[in-house]
């Protein structure tokens, strides 16, 4: 794989040297997420930052990079990456966000990964409801925790997402 800084990287036999910031920030922003299903373009990098801001310091890093095997892997819908034909996929994306969590520091607890997962899941909830023309056939959202109802997802362009990406990675770092 080629990557947007003209890193050439075997997924497959994935090194610590292969990461590079830039290179995630630049992916992650081009990635629009549900599949593109949405009301307007939304980035997984602008997710990352908005999970970011969500959690306690110690957390930050952990969730601003929560994604970023993605930048790799690509994003594929969460209904079908947690199908039993991408075990291997989910092995390999494990195997990746480990390394990049390595690599810039980005340790957390188990408890800490729990409640990053819990503000991506919640934070998926507002996305959903906001950016997907017909949610409300599939999400009740009474679930949406009262805490995010004021929370306005905006419309960024990739190179703003990948701005505001790397704004909030050299905050944290």
């Amino acid at each position: 794989m080629l990557t947007y800084t003209g890193k050439c990287i075997d997924v497959l036999n994935f090194q610590p040297q292969d990461i590079c910031i830039e290179d995630i920030a630049h992916s992650l922003s081009m990635i629009c997420r549900y599949v593109g299903h949405v009301r307007f373009f939304f980035s997984v990098a602008y997710h990352s930052v908005l999970v970011s801001e969500l959690c306690t310091p110690q957390q930050k890093l952990a969730a601003l990079l929560h994604d970023a095997s993605e930048a790799y892997l690509s994003d594929i819908a969460s209904p079908l990456k947690e199908t039993p034909v991408f075990a291997e996929y989910r092995a390999l994306e494990y195997k990746i966000q480990s390394m990049i969590n390595k690599v810039f520091g980005a340790y957390v607890s188990e408890t800490d990964r729990d409640e990053i997962m819990n503000y991506d899941i919640n934070i998926r909830l507002v996305e959903m409801k906001q950016l997907l023309p017909y949610a409300s056939k599939v999400l009740n959202t009474d679930d949406i925790p009262p805490q995010y109802e004021n929370i306005k997802i905006r419309a960024y362009s990739p190179e703003e997402s990948e701005q505001l990406f790397l704004a909030k990675f050299n905050e944290l770092v």
